[in-house]
């Protein structure tokens, strides 16, 4: 997926987690003002694009591009 923010703007943090389990994007306004989005991958959906060989990464990515929200991530609203 793509947003448009990078690093080097620091615009992203990343931080090192044990296990997939654990990862999640977070996204705030601009100015860190109102509610966080919290978008946490399904597993389901993540478990069956582990380990696949680099030759199925295209085929990967146009069928992630098809799936509709609800398949790919959880999304939850954290107040401040």
């Amino acid at each position: 997926m793509g947003t448009g923010n990078s690093q080097g703007r620091l615009d992203l943090r990343m931080a090192e987690v044990l296990t997939w389990e654990e990862s999640f994007v977070a996204v705030r306004r601009k100015g860190g003002k109102g509610e966080v989005l919290e978008f946490r991958p399904e597993s389901r959906y993540l478990k069956s694009i582990m380990n696949q060989p680099v030759e199925k990464l295209e085929a990967l990515c146009q069928g992630c591009a098809k799936m509709p929200e609800e398949g790919l991530f959880t999304v939850r609203r954290v107040g401040r």
